[in-house]
């Protein structure tokens, strides 16, 4: 259960560091040094190898994600 709790919990902060960006361009950057800052922790962090293959793909995935949804705003 701590995990999936621990998984909404980097989803809900890219997203908030997308929030806080002035801009879509200022958002994807915040939302890109999350994203690092996130993905050096597990690799540092975790020692069980299938556990850090999903929290990498909650990282990244979360990240195509908001660029998905924020190139989609640019666009329209």
């Amino acid at each position: 259960m701590e995990v999936l709790i621990f998984q909404i919990v980097i989803i809900f902060s890219l997203n908030v560091a997308y929030w806080f960006g002035s801009d879509v361009e200022t958002g994807l950057h915040y939302v890109m040094i999350v994203a690092c800052c996130w993905t050096v922790e597990t690799l540092l962090l975790l020692f069980f190898p299938p556990l850090i293959v999903v929290q990498l793909a909650v990282i990244w995935g979360t990240v195509l994600h908001i660029r998905r949804r924020a190139q989609g705003k640019v666009l329209h």
